[in-house]
């Protein structure tokens, strides 16, 4: 049976990109057996045909709002009414986009979750015209989902099924064992020879929770994600002559590994539980970070963080994993690394919702030819500059 389904595994997707010389391909089996290759254990290749730097762009909090699409009458002020308006979405959103896509020239989109607002969304127009803008780039592209995303009364499967549908976005469900929509893993190639692998991850925080949807409220990665995430690791390792490949994880909220990380820069909370050197507590102050290592950024707001256990950010560093990268936290925009692993608030692309017009763009993360991984912010007034 194993070996039918493996025989039976249909190539999805695929495609070659002009002068990028990038092969896409989507694999559908969720066999396990002896001597897999990397093509069997991750669900979509992306393959790189020159020994380049590997370019990828995170795109997060894209948030669009339809003000006309709003519940009630009361549920934005009159200001809101008139600049949120759908007309305006270029302004307001994909100016930005063109402008950090022109200035970076990636081999990857990575949308890190609030891309639309659900809750003022539920005709589905404003995720259809999103999906569309971005499919116009013709650069493959990929998401996760955030806590606004699944709030649209259409639900999580229909709008699994825009972005399945989508000529150049790479989205699948993904497993049973893993909870919630859009578990799934990329791996890289440079002349079909595995260079990174992406784990894209639900997390989860939407109110609209629904089992049957796989939409849950609390915010995190679960115990299954959990599971499968490390299954998939062991996979990849075999198939991978028994070398664990580096990854990159793209989610939705910063993990509390990175609270720990910021006490070099000076952070306290309250809030979170992070006191000052002596021990006393202290309330949130703006952190400023400066340095020669790669680390840099701003954080504006005290961060809603996840994995208070570190039971996850655990499992990253066991599985080879160099970077998180994440969003949520409108105005803060950081890079630190932590116990080898780079943990990234990406920047805030666009003006919907809270913002610092400052801090408006995208990330740019290179997986450098000689092996090392460089991540730097790409700041943008959208197309006024």
């Amino acid at each position: 049976m194993k070996k039918t389904l493996l025989a039976i595994s249909l190539l999805l997707v695929l495609f070659t990109l002009g002068c990028n010389k990038t092969t896409l391909t989507s694999n559908d089996t969720t066999a396990i057996i002896e001597n897999e290759k990397i093509e069997d254990v991750v669900d979509y290749v992306l393959n790189i045909d020159e020994n380049r730097d590997i370019k990828i762009l995170q795109l997060t909090d894209t948030q669009i709002i339809d003000a006309d699409q709003r519940r009630t009458e009361n549920r934005i002020s009159d200001g809101m009414k008139t600049l949120w308006k759908i007309d305006n979405v270029d302004s307001l959103l994909f100016n930005y986009m063109d402008d950090v896509v022109s200035k970076t020239n990636p081999d990857l989109i990575v949308l890190t979750g609030d891309n639309v607002y659900g809750e003022f969304d539920d005709s589905g127009t404003s995720l259809e015209l999103l999906i569309e803008h971005i499919d116009s780039y013709k650069i493959p592209w990929t998401l996760c989902y955030g806590n606004h995303d699944n709030e649209t009364i259409l639900g999580a499967t229909w709008q699994n099924e825009q972005y399945e549908k989508s000529e150049y976005c790479m989205f699948k469900r993904g497993s049973d064992e893993a909870e919630g929509n859009g578990n799934f893993t990329i791996g890289i190639t440079v002349n079909n020879k595995l260079r990174e692998v992406i784990y894209m991850l639900d997390g989860h925080g939407c109110v609209n929770s629904s089992k049957e949807e796989r939409v849950y409220s609390k915010a995190g990665i679960y115990d299954g994600q959990l599971n499968w995430i490390k299954n998939t690791a062991n996979r990849i390792k075999k198939a991978n002559d028994g070398v664990s490949p580096k990854s990159l994880v793209f989610e939705h909220y910063a993990l509390r590994a990175l609270g720990d990380a910021l006490q070099a820069y000076g952070y306290t909370s309250i809030k979170n539980d992070f006191y000052s050197s002596d021990g006393s507590s202290s309330k949130f102050k703006v952190v400023n970070i400066e340095s020669d290592n790669g680390d840099y950024g701003t954080i504006n707001e005290d961060p809603s963080f996840i994995d208070g256990d570190y039971v996850f950010f655990n499992l990253l560093k066991n599985i080879g994993c160099e970077g998180v990268f994440f969003g949520h936290n409108h105005e803060n925009s950081c890079s630190v690394e932590y116990k080898g692993i780079r943990l990234t608030y990406g920047v805030k692309t666009g003006t919907y919702d809270s913002h610092d017009k400052n801090l408006l763009g995208g990330t740019l993360i290179s997986l450098k030819n000689d092996g090392s991984l460089s991540v730097e912010p790409i700041y943008s007034k959208g197309l006024n500059e």
